[in-house]
């Protein structure tokens, strides 16, 4: 697309998301175990190093020193690399002022795990995936617009919402820019849709559901003050959410009690991975 020509920084990311693809393949294939998960991750050095940083942090409290991938995958989980994957390579080329993006993108990643298996999904993984890369358009969209993203927010400051701001500006918005990336990465038709349907679930053609579920999952992030309050003051609720997830007030405060217990610990975690 002519629009999205102009955008730099790119030249690494498709390495990282077809690792961040192949850990997911990994994971959904019977045959494979931890033991090959760990054999891809050590063959970057980086990631290596900061997964075993993390795994013997005091925040977790291991009674033993871990020194291999395959151990520390065990205590950790796969999700933990995931998020560690994305955020280093992302941290090349930006800086820690973008610590509330990765702080609620992390934070969707989970809800939208918890979610899935609350409402009958079967790929977990695949939606914390979903979660953890959906604002991905943002972040490039911050990396090569400043000047034209601080016109964004004085726009929604004006009482535009993000989408407004940016189609006005930009004229696309990082939903487009992220199913835009997606597409050339090769990710999987749901994962492209989802993203590029995120915040207008009436875009979805085929993946209805796993739309709206991002966007359901996002929407209780934000509303527990997880990432940039100045990027979502005017947030937009679709009523036909409900109604396509099948759900009523009582379990959405369902979802909220263990929802607040699981992201109770993430801005600790992620001081120790952005340290």
């Amino acid at each position: 697309m002519k629009k999205f020509k102009k955008i730099k920084c790119l030249e690494k990311l498709p390495i990282v998301m077809e690792i961040l693809q192949k850990i997911d393949s990994l994971i959904a294939d019977e045959k494979c175990g931890i033991s090959e998960i760990a054999k891809l991750i050590e063959k970057d050095p980086a990631l290596t190093t900061k997964l075993l940083k993390l795994a013997n942090s005091p925040f977790y409290g291991f009674p033993q020193r871990i020194t291999s991938v395959k151990t520390a995958l065990n205590f950790l989980g796969v999700n933990i690399v995931k998020m560690l994957l994305i955020i280093n390579n992302f941290l090349e080329i930006s800086s820690q002022e973008y610590f509330l993006l990765w702080e609620h993108c992390v934070s969707v990643g989970l809800v939208c795990k918890i979610l899935s298996k609350k409402l009958g999904f079967e790929d977990w993984d695949t939606f914390y995936t979903l979660g953890l890369i959906h604002d991905i358009g943002l972040v490039i969209e911050k990396l090569n617009f400043p000047k034209e993203f601080k016109e964004i927010v004085e726009k929604i400051k004006q009482g535009k919402s993000l989408i407004e701001a940016e189609n006005e500006i930009l004229k696309f918005n990082h939903c487009e820019l992220g199913a835009y990336l997606m597409g050339n990465w090769n990710f999987p038709p749901k994962i492209v849709e989802t993203v590029l349907a995120h915040h207008e679930i009436n875009k979805a053609r085929k993946f209805i559901r796993e739309s709206a579920l991002l966007y359901l999952g996002d929407l209780l992030v934000w509303a527990r003050g997880l990432g940039d309050s100045i990027l979502f003051k005017k947030l937009e609720i679709n009523p036909s959410l409900f109604q396509i997830l099948a759900l009523d007030s009582e379990k959405i405060k369902e979802l909220f009690v263990e929802i607040d217990y699981t992201i109770s610990e993430i801005k600790t975690l992620l001081s120790l991975v952005f340290s």
